[in-house]
């Protein structure tokens, strides 16, 4: 009696993978790290499936009081175990109850949850850590019981496996690449418990039609199961991945806005959370979370036609976290090529700058574009942040280098310079900042845009006479900080700018600080609930690019001086033979950006890897399109690094939109040995997969399997209510010869199956001589072309007796 209790029907085989599935999803998020005590989410995992199978098996329990009873229990065992780990630092007075123990603990707990729920972003960090607990706790608690019930009550398996494979699959896309064996061993759980629930099915209809079958079905089934799941898994690793799809990046890029909202809304709930994620693939978007170490390739990404080098933003951020950055601009607008509805913010000593990029690698969406955009080649979308001008330091008229015909009709003046009345974007009238640029189509590999826009050319001189007269629109975004940023923060910003008297003085001075800073890409992430820039400027005192981006531009903020971080890419380094710029995968960049009045947004390089910006000082005037160095004068360090432009003209960035390709032959040749390699490695594994299945069996039980397996890709497949003689005789009269073979090959394996003497040597023999000729036959009928096939079709004036079966079988 005991015994028939413990037996499940779908087999505790069942049981065990759904088991290890589910705890691969825990154990990976576990050691990813994000926070201390997520250790009681494997114990909250094992009980929910625990409670999940009895409830799915007491048969007598409706399905609704199943799920009620699940959500009680769950909550008490969650509850209890998060009590286990409730240790806040500080806890208010007010609020410790005179009950000890337990039940003070849990109420305390409660009352800070109520207090997060009220106010996420003004809590503190150990709290935003405790609700993320909180959350997967809940949700871990939900997942194992309804992944339980579908598979032991619905007999669903995909009901577990889809929305495990999700969440398992959105952690590693967030965590370290070391979680990637959880995924693997999530990956083959999953594969062999549909295996085990089609297999359990399968023996459910057998019995209602009362068929005898191998008692060893299940052992069979799941390890050729494991055999094909393995190579599934290699085959999934070895061959390329369908993200570089054109099709499917289009098609993926309909989710990107509401997964957009999705993760600032997340970033706005937990602020403090261990993002160590190592990256080798560069990816811009609305927000940006310093955490561990960066790995990033040389491979090109594209490659840029410009008169001169400058930075290629992909994003402005305009709101610091405490961990990193978001960009709160929601207005979109939609523009069409080469046509520009948009009023950029006029500034002083502006130039138009026209470059042309094109893309390296596809799957991208952001255009890069340098200073204030203006328009581009292609069908785009902006992220807008709306200005308010104001009476003050804008000017009524601006004086630009070049030749924009951006806003109105120039009038000409000496030079090159010109003179553009801007009076109609006067006080009160909306401009607009530009702080992200998306293509309306994923850009594919080879395809070329070109950009204008406008970029500052503001001297040394002119910067530091730029005063402090920011306008509101500035001063309202971009001088925000969080309520928790470290008083010794704004303590070492006052100290290192002590005695500088103008705010490009200051900004300078924190540049000049941060520069002495190792510069480490190789870094551990910050512990959880740590200010990201007091831990890098007092507790590290190293990091990368986004660091010293972050430090100075919350530096900046904390004593009055508007900046903001933007990213994406260094000049590259410049190719002599083509008069490009070639960008690669660790020329991504950040970089702080500082306001001045009446000049607008400039660029400072506080990361001592990078070389510092070359401004004019008065008198100088930087090179424009197509000059030289003058006589005497000596190279900047921008163009040692990047070169010196060579005279780039408008037909040299014409002639590159064309998209070059491979000859057709070469990419014809290319397909073909891809197709051919693909070919080979599953026929290597169909092969090995045939021969180690057949391991074990006995002689005539595996002439049998495989005769089977041949008369299936004959059309002759064996049916559940056939015997093994009826099966022969079908066999036999669809072959046409070798049918006296067949009948001895089957009668020998019935003999062997069934009788207790088995064969005898005499016999074995003759089905080692039998089973060659049949096996050469068959495969010849495999591989006969259809037409020939009718031709070999039975003669009508053959009699029907002749094909009966002899009186021995």
């Amino acid at each position: 009696m005991s015994r028939s209790r413990l037996k499940l029907e779908e087999g505790w085989t069942s049981f065990l993978l759904l088991m290890l599935m589910l705890l691969s999803v825990v154990w990976a998020v576990r050691a990813a790290e994000w926070t201390d005590g997520l250790g009681i989410l494997q114990w909250i995992a094992i009980a929910a499936m625990s409670l999940g199978l009895a409830l799915a098996k007491g048969r007598r329990v409706p399905g609704i009081v199943a799920h009620l009873l699940s959500l009680a229990v769950g909550a008490i065992g969650v509850t209890f175990m998060l009590s286990l780990i409730f240790s806040p630092p500080i806890v208010p007075a007010g609020l410790v109850k005179p009950t000890q123990g337990l039940l003070a603990t849990v109420s305390i707990m409660y009352q800070q949850m109520l207090r997060w729920f009220l106010d996420p972003s003004a809590t503190e960090a150990w709290l935003s850590n405790f609700m993320f607990i909180v959350t997967l706790a809940v949700l871990t608690w939900l997942l194992c019981y309804i992944s339980t019930w579908f598979v032991f009550r619905s007999h669903w398996a995909w009901g577990a496996i889809v929305p495990a494979g999700a969440t398992c699959l959105l952690n590693i896309y967030y965590a370290p690449p070391r979680l990637v064996p959880y995924f693997i061993l999530y990956c083959l759980c999953a594969l062999l418990l549909i295996v085990r629930m089609h297999v359990y099915i399968r023996q459910k209809i057998w019995r209602r039609a009362a068929v005898n079958y191998n008692i060893d079905v299940d052992f069979t089934f799941l390890r050729d199961g494991a055999l094909v799941s393995l190579l599934a898994l290699f085959l999934a690793w070895t061959i390329p991945v369908a993200a570089a799809s054109p099709r499917l990046a289009d098609f993926w890029e309909n989710f990107q806005e509401p997964w957009h909202k999705v993760q600032t809304q997340w970033n706005r709930l937990f602020t403090s959370l261990n993002y160590q994620g190592q990256s080798s693939l560069v990816s811009f978007g609305r927000t940006m979370t310093l955490g561990g170490a960066v790995n990033l390739g040389n491979s090109p990404v594209f490659e840029v036609w410009a008169s001169e080098p400058h930075y290629w933003r992909a994003v402005a951020y305009d709101t610091y976290t405490g961990n990193g950055w978001t960009n709160t601009d929601n207005a979109t607008l939609e523009l069409r090529p080469d046509h520009s509805v948009l009023n950029p913010v006029p500034y002083l000593k502006q130039k138009e700058f026209t470059h042309t990029v094109r893309m390296l690698e596809s799957g991208e969406d952001l255009l890069f574009f340098a200073g204030q955009f203006v328009r581009s080649s292609l069908f785009a979308r902006a992220r807008l942040a709306p200005v308010s001008l104001s009476a003050g330091p804008q000017p009524t008229t601006l004086v630009v280098l070049g030749t924009p015909s951006l806003y109105m009709t120039p009038l000409q003046l000496s030079g090159r310079q010109e003179a553009l009345d801007v009076s109609k974007l006067s006080a009160g009238q909306q401009a607009t900042e530009v702080s992200m640029l998306y293509a309306l189509r994923t850009l594919r590999r080879n395809q070329s845009y070109t950009i204008v826009s406008l970029v500052s050319n503001a001297t040394v001189g002119q910067l530091r006479t730029a005063g402090t007269d920011y306008p509101d629109w500035v001063t309202k975004r971009y001088l925000q900080l969080p309520p928790h940023l470290p008083r010794r923060v704004r303590l070492l910003s006052r100290e290192i700018t002590q005695g500088a008297s103008t705010p490009y003085d200051q900004a300078v001075a924190i540049q000049d600080y941060l520069r002495r800073i190792t510069y480490d890409q190789y870094i551990s992430a910050p512990p959880a609930g740590h200010d990201v820039v007091d831990w890098f400027l007092f507790e590290n005192r190293r990091g990368y690019c986004d660091y010293y981006a972050t430090a100075m531009a919350v530096m900046c903020r904390a004593i009055g001086i508007p900046a903001r971080v933007s990213q994406g890419y260094t000049p590259g380094e410049y190719m002599p033979a083509t008069r490009s710029y070639q960008v690669h995968q660790l020329d991504a960049h950040a970089w702080p950006e500082v306001y001045f009045p009446g000049y607008g947004w400039i660029e400072f390089e506080p990361t001592s890897s990078e070389p510092l910006i070359s401004r004019p000082e008065e008198g100088q005037s930087s090179l424009l399109p197509g000059q030289g160095l003058l006589p005497g004068e000596a190279r900047t360090e921008a163009e040692e690094k990047f070169g010196l432009d060579e005279g780039i003209v408008e037909e040299d960035i014409a002639d590159i939109t064309l998209v070059q390709r491979q000859p057709w032959h070469t990419r014809l040749l290319h397909l073909a040995l891809a197709l051919l390699a693909i070919l080979v490695s599953l026929l290597l594994g169909l092969i090995g997969w045939w021969h180690f299945s057949l391991r074990g069996l006995s002689a005539a039980v595996s002439v049998y399997e495989q005769v089977s397996r041949l008369g299936g890709l004959l059309g002759v497949p064996h049916q559940v209510h056939q015997t093994p003689v009826e099966y022969g005789e079908s066999l036999a009269h669809r072959l046409m010869q070798g049918q006296e073979d067949v009948r001895s090959v089957i009668a020998l394996y019935v003999k062997q199956r069934f009788s207790r003497s088995g064969l005898s040597e005499a016999e074995e023999q003759e089905l080692q001589r039998r089973w060659p000729k049949l096996r050469s036959l068959m495969w010849r009928q495999i591989l006969t072309p259809r037409w020939r096939k009718h031709k070999l079709r039975t003669p009508a004036w053959i009699p029907s007796s002749s094909l009966r079966p002899p009186n021995s079988l």
